[in-house]
């Protein structure tokens, strides 16, 4: 016998034998309309809710093993039959198993939300379609069935869902909650799971388009969804994850009353849902505003809130000169200064520093404002921070300081000033020893007089000596002359003379008569004499003429009187009347007599004036011999060679040479034995160092030795001059010299008298060649420089901790001083890199502590006064008002509370604006957060509410606007009351 089942508007006849299991096959093979389909999936995922709702201790074939054993022991740690007391490890498990289970539920249903809103568009397009489509079923004629869409289209929210769990080849069942708190959890990670797809989107966009590109963009849709995200994206992220779990606890404290799966509970949930944001919304604005209430009467010092920030923000702005009189002023500008990374800032290179804004900006605007704030009522910040970042400098800068002291390079250099100072005395002596060594050979061995004598006795020999070849010239002449024409001549030369002259010659009648006589008388004449006669009166003659010439008494007329006569005497003897060759052998005698008298009686001759004598004596001292025959060449510089004429052939030719030599050197000794005089001397009298030229070779010697010695004495008195000497007697004028004025206590100023050097780099190189650039002193003197560094980078304020207080302006000056930067090359050639670290600190040091070089007012750096909470004249005119009625009690209460309330937030935000002013300007880290998170240009995105929660809802929305009936209501209903309730559960499973 047949039955006859009536199921979603079918009627389906099966066998009466029919299992559960052939019922399911029979309804499976018929046709469904869409409406059915959808029952029939709504009726199979309520009856798996069941299912495991009421086997929720046995575990889910895709619980792993951990959640299977966690869910046991959650099962045991929740019965309350359970006839043993669990132990402490009892109790762990279950927590962990509970945990486990729940950190599941969330998982799954975050999932779930996520695929919610991922397959929102599918189900919205499938359901607009399927909308037409029914709107052309009722408007066409004749049956449309055929017009339907897919309960399940691929991409839609049970599509992806579906495709969580590889769509059903695997044995995952979805976990189930075993109590309301896990319930709450899976529906509010379900809307945060919805949420998080457009919020990590839109967050993503707006990171790539930035906050100025999207609150400017032409699309309305980007300026309201894009914009907030891009403006402050950690606020958007955290606001609407506040927003879905706000929604979630709303709709999972809705499904608490009304079931979910039905349309009513899809109802609740969706007004839960929003309900529960709205709540959130007004409860989190009046939670603010009471929690700023009570930070602010309790005084919290950490009280901030967005007017705070605000405030700050536009203060900051302002004072960064960013122009906000055309519309909301835009802090990007700011914000790309602080966060540029195209500089080297002091905290890249030391350790521990930090800048300021206005360091990092380098805004002026910032740095005046700074300046103005060092004094206020945080100025304990400002003066923290520079102690703290002065001791950063102060360390990185002591790490570089030179090792060695002043002292080492200071004594290095006195060391080699004496060892220099010593070998050049020790060269100068012995130039000295040489010189005088020559000096001594050059000196004269015979006196003056001793000289003179041997002179004159040696010309004497050589005058006597020539004598004696005149005399046996004259001697061997014989013959007979005719002295009348001899007697005429004297007679009438006789009667010429002059009355003076014939007086001066009276004496001298006897010796001219003789001719005369010896010619006769005129009665006898005689013709003929002997040539001796006239021989013998002309030597007469002569003797008596050169006795006139070069006597102790000279008498002029006397000698020009003989002169003439002996004119007459030497005429007749050329004359005819004597024989030729008689006259011949007397011009031989006469050549031999005017050589004679040539050599040793020409008048005002030096050897005449020396041989010449009166009275027995020598008309000459012998002191004044040697000098006539030496002389130099500008006067009778041939006078030597008349001497040694005369006497080299002589006995007493080498005993004249030896004095003439004798004399040379007399004369040195008197001109002066300095090179100078000695090179002088040799200039003088090159006639008579060319009779000697072995004296010569000597003087020349001497000459040179002495040059040596000159060139040693002067270097020796110019490096001292340099140099000074170790005992201070002598200033150095040169840089080691100046340098070694000053003691090792002294170190800078030496480095001073270097730096004010015409040339200072050669000055610098001067003195580190001096000392061999041995490394020590090298260090001793970089050390000498660094404290005069110190000193002109340091300003006389100090830090909290004692060290002097850097100026990196001031060190950046000083090293860019030319003299500075070339002694600094020279001091650090050998190491150039701790002179670029000290110049890179110097770098970024330059433009910090702006404040200290600022002097525009920008705010003031006191404190603001604050209103008292509640002062007693408040509390007098609201107690007045009372007790004449005025005002109510409640009111009363209300309104103090109220004016305690505002005073003291009003008093908490002047204080936090002050205290946030500050701390944005040290930090500057802090204050580009704080200009991003509240640019006042992004304030409109900021204010607005994606709300990306409500995906969710509306996928919610689409489902139950795409079912017609009740999913209790689709359930299959058979006629037969005779069915069992198995064949209900095998047609609804």
């Amino acid at each position: 016998m047949a039955r006859i089942i009536q199921f979603q508007g079918r009627t389906i006849q099966v066998p009466d034998g029919a299992s559960d299991e052939q019922v399911r096959q029979i309804l499976q093979a018929q046709p469904q309309t869409p409406e059915q389909e959808r029952a029939l999936a709504l009726g199979r995922a309520r009856r798996r809710r069941e299912e495991a709702t009421t086997s929720a201790t046995a575990s889910s074939a895709a619980y792993t093993d951990a959640l299977a054993a966690g869910s046991a022991a959650s099962q045991k740690f929740n019965t309350p039959e359970a006839s043993a007391e669990p132990g402490f490890m009892d109790n762990v498990m279950g927590a962990l198993g509970y945990a486990g289970s729940t950190a599941a539920i969330a998982g799954d249903r975050f999932g779930e939300g996520m695929a919610n809103v991922a397959g929102l568009p599918i189900d919205a397009a499938n359901f607009t379609i399927e909308m037409g489509m029914r709107g052309a079923d009722t408007i066409l004629p004749g049956d449309q069935s055929w017009l339907k869409t897919s309960p399940n289209p691929i991409g839609g929210s049970e599509n992806l869902n579906d495709a969580r769990t590889l769509f059903g080849t695997t044995d995952y069942e979805a976990p189930q909650p075993q109590d309301p708190f896990q319930k709450v959890v899976g529906r509010v990670a379900e809307e945060v799971g919805a949420s998080s797809l457009p919020v990590v989107g839109l967050a993503a966009k707006g990171s790539q388009m930035g906050a100025k590109v999207a609150r400017e963009a032409a699309n309305p849709l980007v300026r309201t969804f894009v914009a907030p995200a891009a403006a402050a994206p950690s606020k958007f992220v955290a606001a609407e994850t506040a927003g879905a779990t706000a929604a979630g606890l709303g709709a999972s404290f809705a499904n608490m009353f009304v079931d979910r799966d039905t349309q009513q509970g899809q109802v609740a949930d969706m007004v839960g849902a929003l309900g529960g944001a709205g709540v959130y919304g007004i409860g989190s604005t009046l939670a603010k505003g009471l929690g700023h209430a009570f930070n602010a009467i309790r005084q919290n010092p950490n009280y901030v809130d967005q007017v705070v920030k605000d405030a700050v923000v536009d203060r900051i702005g302002k004072a960064g000169g960013l122009d906000g009189t055309d519309g909301p002023m835009d802090t990007d500008a700011l914000l790309d200064a602080i966060t540029r990374s195209d500089t080297t800032r002091p905290s890249d290179i030391i350790p521990g520093f930090e800048e300021s804004l206005a360091d990092t900006t380098q805004n002026p605007g910032l740095a005046s404002l700074e300046y103005s704030r060092q004094s206020g009522p945080n100025s304990g910040m400002f003066t923290t921070r520079r102690s703290t970042n002065n001791e950063a400098v102060d360390q990185v800068m002591e790490a570089i300081a030179p090792q060695q002291t002043p002292g080492a390079f200071r004594s290095e250099l006195e060391t080699q000033r004496d060892l220099r100072l010593s070998a050049a005395a020790e060269g100068t002596q012995n130039a000295q020893s040489e010189f005088d060594q020559y000096i001594a050979n050059l000196s004269p061995r015979m006196a003056a007089e001793e000289r003179g004598a041997t002179i004159r006795e040696g010309l004497t020999n050589a005058n006597r000596s020539a004598r004696e070849v005149e005399s046996n010239a004259w001697q061997g002449l014989d013959g007979q002359v005719d002295p009348n024409p001899l007697a005429d001549m004297l007679d009438e030369t006789r009667g010429g003379l002059t009355t003076a002259r014939r007086q001066a010659t009276a004496d001298l009648d006897p010796t001219v008569d003789i001719p005369r006589q010896l010619s006769g008388t005129a009665d006898e004449p005689v013709t003929e004499t002997q040539l001796r006669e006239v021989l013998d009166m002309r030597s007469k003659l002569l003797d008596e003429q050169r006795a006139a010439t070069s006597g102790e008494r000279p008498d002029r007329n006397r000698a020009n009187a003989i002169g003439t006569l002996l004119d007459d005497v030497n005429a007749y003897l050329d004359s005819d009347a004597v024989d030729p060759a008689l006259r011949a052998q007397i011009d031989d005698a006469k050549s031999v007599s005017r050589g004679v008298n040539e050599q040793f009686n020409r008048p005002n001759d030096p050897i005449a004036q020396t041989l010449a004598r009166s009275e027995g004596r020598p008309d000459l001292p012998d002191s004044a011999v040697g000098p006539r025959f030496v002389q130099p060449d500008t006067k009778q510089a041939s006078n030597i060679d008349r001497l040694l004429a005369a006497t080299d052939m002589t006995s007493h030719g080498g005993s004249v040479r030896e004095a003439v030599k004798d004399e040379i050197l007399g004369g040195i000794q008197r001109q002066g034995t300095t090179p100078v005089r000695l090179q002088q001397y040799l200039d003088q009298f090159t006639r008579a160092f060319d009779r000697f030229p072995d004296l010569r070779a000597d003087v020349e010697a001497a000459a040179v030795a002495g040059g040596r010695l000159t060139d040693r004495t002067e270097a020796q008195t110019a490096l001292t001059r340099d140099l000074g000497n170790s005992d201070g007697t002598v200033s150095g004028k040169g840089p080691v010299g100046r340098y070694l004025q000053y003691s090792d206590a002294n170190a800078e100023r030496a480095v001073s008298e270097v730096l004010s050097a015409k040339d200072p780099a050669a000055a610098a190189d001067e003195l580190l060649t001096f000392i061999g650039d041995n490394p020590s002193a090298v260090e001793g003197a970089r050390s000498a420089f660094w404290q005069k560094l110190r000193t002109e980078s340091q300003s006389a304020e100090r830090s909290m901790n004692g060290p002097r207080m850097w100026r990196g302006d001031w060190l950046k000056s000083f090293l860019d001083k030319p003299a500075t930067a070339a002694v600094a090359e020279r001091l650090y050639r050998d190491n150039p890199e701790h002179l670029a670290d000290i110049r890179a600190i110097a770098d970024v040091l330059d433009n910090t502590d702006l404040r200290v070089r600022a002097r525009a007012p920008a705010s003031s750096g006191t404190a603001q006064s604050v209103n008292q909470v509640l002062t007693p004249e408040t509390l007098q005119s609201r107690f007045y008002a009372y007790m004449r009625g005025q005002v109510s009690g409640t009111y009363l209460v209300t309104s103090i509370a109220a004016v305690v309330a505002r005073r003291a937030v009003r008093g908490a935000q002047t204080d936090a604006i002050e205290r946030m002013t500050d701390k944005a300007l040290l930090n500057p880290e802090f204050a580009a957060e704080l200009l991003k998170e509240n640019n006042p240009a992004n304030r409109t995105a900021m204010a607005r509410k994606v709300r990306a929660w409500l995906g969710n809802e509306a996928s919610t929305f689409i489902n139950l606007m795409d079912a017609e009936d009740d999913p209790e209501e689709a359930a299959p209903n058979i006629e037969d009351r005779t069915q069992p309730d198995e064949l209900m559960d095998a047609v609804t499973r």
